[in-house]
């Protein structure tokens, strides 16, 4: 129930940045459409900028935290111990070196995006559709005609963001990669 609540209200607040998006810019909508309500609206436009920061706040612990104890658990000596000074100048040179390569990499947004594009389909589109007829063939109820026709249009939904985005996403690629993404370019 309280995660059904949590993806309803999630799915809301995209959806009036979206509309918000289209009725301010329509086709000129740029990328970061965070960044053009901000300079657009002072005032209301911060508060996609707030969400954004929390968003960051909260989630780039989590990541790292799943990354330390994912590289804590592969030993036991004092630099994967965790609380041991050998073990915080790793944790602090990791962080270090992310986001050096998070600055270093001028194509990095692209990249996301490629992967992005591939992971989020699957992640929220096509996994959770596979894992509740799973469940419910485990259970022995069948998926209502109704529940297997909004599965069958959500997973073909899925099939052309897949196809779309990844294809956006790798003729960016290929153009910020300049002379070395030539190769790779579609037509």
């Amino acid at each position: 129930l309280v995660l059904r609540d949590a993806v309803l209200f999630t799915v809301l607040l995209y959806e009036i940045i979206m509309i918000w998006g289209y009725l301010a810019y329509g086709e000129r909508v740029e990328e970061n459409l965070v960044e053009q309500i901000s300079d657009s609206f002072p005032k209301s436009g911060t508060v996609p900028s707030l969400g954004l920061f929390m968003n960051v706040s909260i989630t780039t612990p989590l990541f790292f935290y799943c990354l330390f104890s994912v590289l804590e658990a592969t030993g036991s000596d004092a630099c994967r111990t965790q609380g041991t000074p050998p073990n915080t100048v790793a944790r602090l040179l990791l962080v270090l070196m992310v986001t050096l390569v998070g600055w270093a990499l001028p194509e990095l947004l692209a990249i996301i995006g490629v992967f992005g594009s591939v992971f989020c389909v699957c992640n929220n589109i096509w996994f959770p559709i596979l894992f509740y007829h799973k469940l419910r063939r485990r259970a022995h109820r069948p998926v209502p005609p109704m529940g297997l026709a909004l599965n069958a249009s959500l997973a073909i939904a899925g099939v052309l963001v897949f196809i779309y985005g990844l294809r956006g996403s790798l003729v960016k690629l290929a153009k910020e990669m300049g002379p070395l993404g030539r190769c790779c370019q579609m037509p």
